[in-house]
């Protein structure tokens, strides 16, 4: 009788056991064969975030939904790299909501050519966009390698989605209507 062995956790992708990115009704998480053993390595890890960042009450998967604010930099909770682009971009005031719901990239005269990349392919999709497609954009008009791409997507998306111009579902990047 053979018996089915489960994947070493090496082969898991690389959002396992991720504090912020599991979620059991997720189509990609409810797929994926390291479920049952990612949703309690996720929930070990949103628990020790939680009590790092003194995070009292009852955790919520779900976020309430956000209205884009004008002040970028007093809400900030991403960092490093993208905090400070984030804070350059809140200081230029570039109406990024208004102008990408109407169609208008709001980084067209600016000199943040990845920030303009990722408007217009954001902007030219009829539908969500897979953050690969965001990549190859990068790779293709920027000349960057897959590791650049990668990080600057992440980064764009993470501002768009935080000044609240586009919503992000299982990995698909929408315009946020209003």
């Amino acid at each position: 009788m053979l018996t089915q062995q489960q994947p070493s956790v090496d082969l898991a992708p690389g959002c396992y056991g991720s504090a912020l990115a599991f979620k059991s009704e997720a189509a990609a998480c409810a797929s994926c064969i390291f479920k049952e053993r990612c949703e309690p390595q996720s929930v070990a890890n949103l628990t020790a975030l939680r009590a790092r960042l003194g995070v009292t009450g009852a955790p919520r998967r779900k976020s309430p939904e956000k209205k884009p604010t004008a002040n970028l930099a007093g809400q900030m909770t991403i960092s490093g790299a993208v905090r400070e682009m984030a804070e350059k971009i809140d200081g230029m005031n570039l109406s990024i909501v208004r102008n990408m719901q109407e169609g208008i990239n709001p980084f067209l005269k600016t000199k943040l050519g990845s920030m303009r990349v990722a408007a217009d392919v954001i902007m030219g999709q009829r539908g969500p966009l897979a953050e690969t497609m965001l990549m190859a954009a990068f790779k293709t008009s920027l000349g960057m390698d897959e590791e650049g791409a990668a990080k600057r997507a992440r980064t764009a998306i993470q501002i768009l989605q935080h000044v609240g111009a586009v919503d992000v579902r299982e990995g698909f990047i929408s315009i946020r209507r209003a």
